[in-house]
């Protein structure tokens, strides 16, 4: 078995020795990428670690716990491989990672560990025609995302870790892990971190990989910000970011922003010459996505005069530093994605073979689109929808946002409010009163952020400041109220939750969520006296037991106090909504347990209670 690795060292080492981009496979352009009848493997170009990946026959969509098939001939698509673990997250492609080798896709899955609540990832494969799916190795941690392949090896690597496995070149079959001592590159990169930057998302890249794109090693200096260019060969270190943060590459230059006295800057530094030119402005409120050998494309969202969240997908000229506009979507009204994330995170904005990839919602339902870059006003719709929300079942949503500004210096803003609240279709008896309900939810809210919530501070501070003849700088105040998914609907009555998250600057927002219950038929709010004939006694007993189940899975990481709080909080005012499986039960971030452990819930089946609703 060694002599097969050092066979396999040998044949590295000798392709590498005096290359610029890694020998005759890195001269190959973006079009030959996709894998034809005849090569069957792709070159190391543009598959580094994306969740989106092609063939000839089908385009895949990678998630960590789902992989989508669109069938280019037809049109449609469907799923190649899920998970049984958490397929909650199926359609959040933000996480996914995965690259493509003849017939076989290679991934990282997120697991459940076993016998434990807790989630850790699996390097697994599955075949293009949806057999064969296999783990190839497990690990506790992976806080990455680079998957890469070059010359029989595929590598995992991260920012402080790197594995490597043998790959038959003929079936694409996997041989072993690679021992420690004899992976290409190792010492290096454990000299040494990883460099963090975006492409389609966020990713490390690796030793290995710099090495077979540029010819050097980039690695980020220790115990500095600096990233520096290594010589395989001589050993010799060159400074190439000094004072920066790399913010994306292509397959010449790393482009990086730097802070000067009149903003951030946007530079290009060219990995062989050391050669740096400034090529544009960090702008406002923008995002870096990715970079290609022509363009850097970045985000940015804005309010327009309506209040309403238009997200801009926008390129830069690495010629000559013009910015120009692809597209733009209107985020308003596109609530009940539920989970928590906002629709440009529901997948990266991803570039492959002349698209750009991205997620939209159309009525309540999450779609993955793409656009042809050389056209981009063409849109198309890859498939069915990833996710639909249901709320097209129940009506349609409705925002609302409204800037807070200063009362001390009126053109400066102090808060803001974004609410967006289901608007229920008139076809149903019940309607008029539910959306009167939520009319004045929205009115309290409103009312509450703009007068109780303490927004008063930020005027006494502008004005202190002001007196002392200071800048006043702050993050504006922000309250953000948005429904999930319906959870439950059977036509006489629908059930979901209502996200809200108040910012007031620090470490993290402080979200809350609200459960609503409604008749479709008289428009009533039902609590739990509503939906079952359990005393309060009863529904203390069930609820609590249920809790101390997920409590004694790891006691450490709750309260002391944490079944108390259960017991009291629990009653026919208590708050839930409906599943199709069961009554779900919750508690806030730091109600049962610290910030970190987020939402505690439990879904008890209906079985356990005495329904009155059905």
């Amino acid at each position: 078995m060694k002599r097969k690795w050092m066979t396999v060292l040998l044949l590295l080492t000798a392709c590498l020795s005096g290359c610029g981009k890694g020998g005759e496979e890195a001269e190959l352009s973006a079009e030959e990428n996709i894998v034809s009848e005849e090569e069957g493997f792709l070159s190391e170009q543009g598959i580094q670690g994306s969740m989106v990946l092609e063939d000839q026959k089908a385009i895949y969509f990678c998630s960590s716990s789902q992989i989508r098939r669109f069938d280019k001939e037809e049109k449609k698509s469907g799923i190649l491989w899920e998970s049984g673990d958490i397929s909650d997250y199926a359609y959040r492609y933000a996480e996914g990672n995965g690259l493509l080798l003849q017939d076989t896709i290679f991934f990282m899955e997120r697991r459940r560990k076993e016998d434990s609540e807790e989630f850790g990832w699996a390097l697994s494969a599955i075949r293009t025609d949806g057999e064969e799916y296999r783990r190839i190795d497990e690990m506790d941690e992976y806080n990455a995302d680079s998957l890469y392949y070059t010359r029989g090896i595929l590598y995992v690597a991260g920012y402080d870790f790197l594995r490597c496995y043998g790959i038959d070149e003929e079936d694409a079959s996997v041989q072993g892990e690679m021992p420690a001592e004899e992976m290409p590159c190792r010492e290096i990169q454990d000299q040494y971190g990883s460099v963090f930057y975006a492409h389609g998302g966020s990713r490390y890249l690796s030793a290995p990989e710099s090495r077979e794109r540029y010819g050097f090693y980039l690695l980020k200096a220790e115990d500095t910000p600096e990233v520096i260019r290594v010589d395989p060969e001589s050993g010799e270190r060159k400074s190439l970011v000094v004072d920066g943060t790399i913010r994306a590459m292509n397959q010449d230059s790393v482009l990086y922003s730097r802070s000067q006295e009149e903003g951030e800057k946007l530079c290009l530094t060219e990995v062989r010459s050391l050669k740096s030119r400034e090529i544009g402005g960090f702008r406002k409120g923008m995002m870096i996505l990715d970079m290609d050998q022509d363009f850097l494309y970045a985000r940015r969202e804005e309010k327009n005069d309506q209040g309403e969240r238009i997200c801009h997908y926008e390129k830069l000229s690495l010629e000559n530093g013009e910015w120009s506009s692809l597209f733009s979507l209107n985020l308003s009204g596109k609530a009940g994605m539920g989970r928590g994330f906002s629709l440009p995170d529901a997948m990266n904005f991803t570039l492959l073979n002349g698209y750009a990839y991205y997620a939209d919602v159309q009525e309540g339902k999450v779609f993955l689109m793409r656009r042809e870059l050389a056209d981009p006003g063409r849109e198309e719709t890859m498939g069915e929808a990833v996710y639909d929300s249901g709320i097209s079942d129940v009506g349609r949503v409705e925002s609302y946002y409204e800037e807070i500004c200063s009362k001390v210096e009126p053109e400066m803003v102090i808060g803001e409010i974004a609410v967006d609240r289901i608007v229920v279709d008139a076809s149903y008896p019940g309607a008029e009163e539910i959306n009167r309900f939520f009319d004045q939810y929205q009115e309290d809210i409103i009312h509450y952020e703009k007068t109780e919530s303490g927004l008063s501070y930020r005027d006494e501070e502008i004005r202190e400041s002001i007196e002392a003849g200071e800048e006043t700088y702050f993050i504006p105040y922000s309250y953000v109220s948005s429904p999930a998914g319906i959870s439950y609907f059977d036509g006489k009555c629908f059930s979901f939750w209502q996200g809200e998250s108040d910012y007031a600057g620090g470490a993290h927002d402080m979200p809350r969520a609200r459960g609503f219950t409604f008749d479709l038929q008289t428009g009533k709010r039902l609590n739990l006296s509503d939906v079952t004939v359990n005393s309060e006694e009863e529904l203390k007993r069930i609820v609590t037991g249920h809790f101390a189940e997920l409590i004694g899975k790891d006691p450490d990481a709750y309260w002391s106090d944490a079944l108390e709080v259960v017991e009291e909080a629990t009653g026919y005012e208590a708050d839930f909504y409906l599943t199709e499986e069961g009554i779900c039960f919750f508690f806030g971030p730091y109600e049962l347990a610290c910030y970190a452990m987020g939402f505690q819930s439990v879904v008890i089946p209906y079985e356990e209670f005495e329904m009155k609703l059905f």
